[in-house]
C-alpha cells in the first residue's frame, strides 16, 4: 500500500475548499481534513488591541487534534475511510490507483505549520488579489460577523504575515491563479495528482510481480550496520546487525527512521557492485528521503588503493559528519575502505579522536571610541571570551598587525574561529582582511578533510556574507536595542546548529524574545533568495523583521561547510548587564546561549590542531591579559585590550 498527502492551501475565500471537494470526487480512494474544523472555542481566541479576535493564527486552531487525525489515517487509511462513511475506490476518475490512499489536507495554515507541512508530496496555493478577497469575504456569512475594519484591520495583515513565513519556511508550492474558472484549475491538479498515483501503482505492481531491475533500486543481500556516534564524544558500540535483504530502498528509510540518532552504514555483496560512496539524508519524523547524492568516489581495485583514495576517504568522512542526520551509505563489497574501517570491515567505525582540550581564535577589533584608545589599539570584549570559555575551550586573541604567515601558522594551532560584532569596513579593514585570510584557509582545509568551524556573530555573521558572495549586499535591517523570538525556517529542524534542541525549545525559540539585536545593517531575505552564491553555501534557519518592516536572514548555517552565523548575540544573555541595554536574561535565553557555546565548542573539538609544545600554548592563551572594567563607560563589562 501506498498513501499520498496532497496539501490545499489559500487565503479566506480563495477557492480552496471547492478545490479539494472536487478534487476528492476526481480521485479514488480519497479524503479530506480541513483545518477550519479545528478551530478552538471562540470564548479562548485571544483579542488585540484593536479588539479584533485573533483567528488567523495558528494559536487559535486545535493543530494537535488535527495532527491526530491525519496520523489516524496515515496508521489505516483504508479503515479511516470506511469510518467516514466513504467507500474505497469510489470515484468518477479512472486511474490505476490499486493501494493507493490519498489524504487532501485544506486549509489557510496547513504549510506554516511544521510537522504537517512535512507530510505533503505535493502542495498546492490557491491566490486572488487584495480586492477579490475583500468582496468575496463581505458576501460570506460568518458567525460570529466580521466586526466593521476586521479585514483591513486583522485578515489581510496576517495573511501578509503568514504568507511570509510560509514562503520562507516552504518550497515546493505551486501557486494557482484563483481567478481562473474553476474547471480548469480542478484539470490542471487532478492531472499532476493523478500522474503521481499512477506512477506509485505501477511500481507497487512491479513489487508484487517482482520484475523490478537495477533501475528501481532493488537491494539484493544487504545487512544493516549501525553504530551510536554521540555528538561531542568519539565512544560508540559494536554494530547492530539487520537483515534486509530484498527490500527495496523506498522501504529502508522507513525501518532505519525506528532507530533515531544512529548512523546507518550499508555493505551490498556483489549481487550488483557499487564503486562509489552515497548518501541519503531522511527525515525522522516523516520517514521519507529529502536528498540523495553522491559524494566520493573510491576506486575499483582495493589492492591498488593510492593517495588520492585516502583523500576521498577524508572528504566523505567530514561530509558525512557535517550532515548530522540520518545517514544511510550504500558500500559495495569491493569498495576500497583503506583508513575508514578495518579489513575485517566491520567493526568499529575508525573515527578520529576529539580534541578535549580546544582553543577558539577570536579576532580582536580595532578601538575607534576615544573613550577606549589610552587602553589599547585593538580589544575583544570579555563577553566574547567567556561565552566560550563557558563551552569549554580556551582563547586565543588574534591581533590584526600580524604577516599572512603568522595567521597561517595561528590556522594550525587553533580549532576554529569567532568573529565578533562591531562596526569596521566590512571590505577594506583590516577586521575584513584578517578574516577573508582565515576564510580561505578554512576553505582549503575542510576540503581536504580538515575540520575548522567559523562562527559570525552580528557584523561577523555579516561579513562571512560578504566574503562568500564576494561583494557587500547589506541593507538597512535596524533591530536597535530589541531582544525578538525567531522566526525559524524549514531548514533550522534538520540544521546542525539546533540538533540539541528539544522540539519543546525549538517552540520556545519562536515565542519569547530570547535573542538580542543591536544592528543597523543586516542581508535581506530577498537579496539572499537572488543571490546564487549565497543560497548555494548557506542554509537560512531564522529570519526576522527589522523596524522598517524588511524581513532579514537572522541566523545561517553553511551546507558542506562547519560556518555559522547570528545577526543577534547570543554571548549578551548570560555576560553583558548594562540596565539600559535589552538584553534577555531569563532561564530560557540562558539556556539559549548555553547550548550554542556548548555547540560551536564541540565544533571545535572535532578540529586536530594544536600547538607545538606546551609553553607555546600557554603564551598564547588570553590568560596572559587582564581585562579592564569599562561598565561605568561602556555597555561592556569587561574588555581585553592588545
Amino acid at each position: 500500500m501506498k498513501t499520498l498527502v496532497v496539501g490545499v492551501g489559500g487565503m479566506t475565500n480563495g477557492g480552496k475548499s471547492t478545490l479539494s471537494k472536487s478534487l476528492h470526487h476526481q480521485i479514488p480512494n480519497s479524503c479530506i481534513i480541513a483545518q477550519d474544523s479545528y478551530f478552538k472555542d471562540d470564548s479562548v481566541v485571544p483579542v488585540d488591541s484593536n479588539g479584533f479576535k485573533q483567528y488567523d493564527m495558528l494559536s487559535a486552531l486545535h493543530m494537535d487534534t488535527m495532527m491526530s487525525e491525519v496520523d489516524s489515517w496515515r496508521r489505516d487509511p483504508e479503515s479511516f475511510l470506511r469510518r467516514r462513511g466513504l467507500n474505497p475506490e469510489d470515484t468518477t476518475l479512472t486511474v490505476e490507483a490499486e493501494d493507493v490512499y490519498v489524504l487532501i489536507v485544506e486549509g489557510f495554515l496547513i504549510f506554516n505549520y511544521r510537522p504537517l507541512n512535512e507530510l505533503f508530496d505535493k502542495r498546492y496555493f490557491m491566490d486572488i488579489p487584495y480586492d477579490v478577497c475583500k468582496r468575496r469575504r463581505s458576501l460570506r456569512v460568518y458567525t460570529p460577523p466580521d466586526p466593521p475594519g476586521y479585514f483591513d484591520g486583522h485578515v489581510w495583515p496576517m495573511y501578509l504575515k503568514n504568507r511570509q513565513e510560509m514562503e520562507n519556511m516552504v518550497s515546493g508550492i505551486v501557486f494557482l491563479d484563483g481567478l481562473k474558472p474553476k474547471e480548469e484549475l480542478l484539470d490542471a491538479v487532478c492531472k499532476d495528482v493523478c500522474w503521481e498515483i499512477d506512477r506509485l501503482s505501477v511500481f507497487l505492481k512491479r513489487v508484487r510481480d517482482k520484475t523490478l531491475d537495477e533501475n528501481d533500486l532493488q537491494l539484493q543481500h544487504m545487512e544493516l550496520y549501525s553504530w551510536r556516534l554521540d555528538r561531542g564524544c568519539q565512544n560508540h558500540r559494536e554494530p547492530d546487525v539487520f537483515d534486509i535483504s530484498g527490500q527495496c530502498c523506498e522501504s529502508v528509510p522507513h525501518l532505519c527512521s525506528k532507530l533515531p540518532g544512529l548512523f546507518f552504514i550499508f555493505r551490498l555483496k556483489p549481487a550488483r557492485l557499487l564503486f562509489e560512496f552515497q548518501v541519503c539524508r531522511v527525515k525522522p519524523s516523516c520517514s521519507r528521503v529529502i536528498s540523495f547524492a553522491t559524494i566520493a568516489q573510491t576506486c575499483s581495485d582495493p589492492s591498488s588503493c593510492s593517495s588520492s583514495c585516502t583523500q576521498n576517504h577524508r572528504n566523505f568522512y567530514r561530509k558525512v559528519r557535517t550532515c548530522q542526520q540520518n545517514i544511510y551509505v550504500c558500500l559495495s563489497e569491493s569498495t576500497c575502505l583503506t583508513g575508514m574501517f578495518s579489513t575485517a570491515m566491520p567493526t568499529t567505525l575508525n573515527e578520529p579522536s576529539l580534541n578535549d582540550r580546544p582553543v577558539i581564535g577570536i579576532l580582536a577589533q580595532v578601538v575607534s571610541d576615544d573613550d577606549l584608545k589610552p587602553f589599547g589599539t585593538t580589544f575583544i570584549p570579555a563577553s566574547y571570551v567567556k561565552y566560550i570559555e563557558s563551552g569549554g575551550s580556551r582563547v586565543m586573541p588574534i591581533r590584526l598587525t600580524l604577516t599572512t604567515a603568522e595567521y597561517k601558522k595561528i590556522f594550525k594551532r587553533i580549532n576554529g574561529l569567532l568573529l565578533i560584532g562591531g562596526a569596521v569596513d566590512l571590505e577594506t579593514s583590516d577586521f575584513a582582511r584578517v578574516a577573508n585570510i582565515f576564510y580561505r584557509l578554512a576553505l582549503t582545509a575542510n576540503d581536504d578533510g580538515d575540520f575548522f568551524p567559523i562562527w559570525g556573530t552580528c557584523m561577523g555573521m555579516q561579513l562571512l556574507t560578504v566574503l562568500v558572495a564576494g561583494k557587500n549586499l547589506l541593507a538597512n535591517t535596524t533591530a536597535e536595542n530589541i531582544a525578538l523570538p525567531l522566526n525559524l525556517t524549514t531548514e533550522a529542524h534538520s540544521s546542525r546548529m539546533f540538533e540539541g534542541f528539544s522540539e519543546e525549545f525549538m517552540k520556545v525559540l519562536t515565542q519569547e524574545p530570547l535573542t538580542g539585536n543591536f544592528h543597523h545593517y543586516g542581508l535581506t531575505v530577498e537579496t539572499f533568495r537572488e543571490n546564487e552564491k549565497l543560497k548555494n553555501f548557506f542554509n537560512p534557519l531564522s529570519t526576522n523583521v527589522a523596524e522598517n518592516g524588511v524581513h532579514f536572514v537572522s541566523t545561517l548555517e553553511g551546507k558542506s561547510y562547519p560556518f555559522y552565523g547570528v545577526q543577534w548575540h547570543p554571548e549578551v544573555n548570560r555576560f553583558q548587564w548594562d540596565r539600559k541595554l535589552n538584553f534577555p536574561h531569563s532561564a530560557h535565553a540562558v539556556q539559549l546561549s548555553s547550548l550554542l557555546a556548548e555547540f560551536f565548542v564541540n565544533e571545535g573539538r572535532r578540529s586536530l590542531h594544536q600547538f607545538d609544545n606546551p609553553e607555546e600554548e600557554a603564551s598564547s592563551l588570553i590568560y596572559s591579559y587582564t581585562p579592564v572594567y569599562a561598565g561605568n563607560f561602556t555597555g561592556y563589562e569587561q574588555l581585553y585590550f592588545f
